[in-house]
């Protein structure tokens, strides 16, 4: 079997990587399926990214596909688009919560 290290995985989502893996194992979804407990077509929606991996379906794939679920969750790393998200995220709450405070 080759490395995982020289797979090019594409720089995008988290479904496009699971893709990516399952086929440089030459696994079919159905394969994938009695691996993970994960239906065959619930796959096929993931690598679609039609729905969101989450963090039971990330845990059974990686261990399925032989890489960490940060792997899958963040295939881009840190310096993806979630990092953007998180800290507008944060400063929105931060916001929320002194609101509350004033009014309460």
């Amino acid at each position: 079997m080759k490395d995982f290290w020289d797979l090019k995985l594409p720089a995008s989502t988290p479904g496009k990587t699971v893709r990516a893996l399952r086929k440089r194992l030459k696994l079919t979804h159905e394969d994938l399926a009695l691996l993970t407990g994960i239906d065959a077509s619930n796959l096929s929606d993931i690598e679609n990214d039609r729905v969101e991996l989450g963090w039971d379906r990330a845990s059974r794939l990686a261990a399925a596909l032989g890489v960490s679920v940060t792997a899958l969750v963040m295939p881009n790393g840190y310096k993806c688009n979630l990092r953007h998200r998180l800290e507008e995220i944060s400063s929105r709450a931060q916001i929320l919560v002194e609101k509350k405070r004033k009014t309460g």
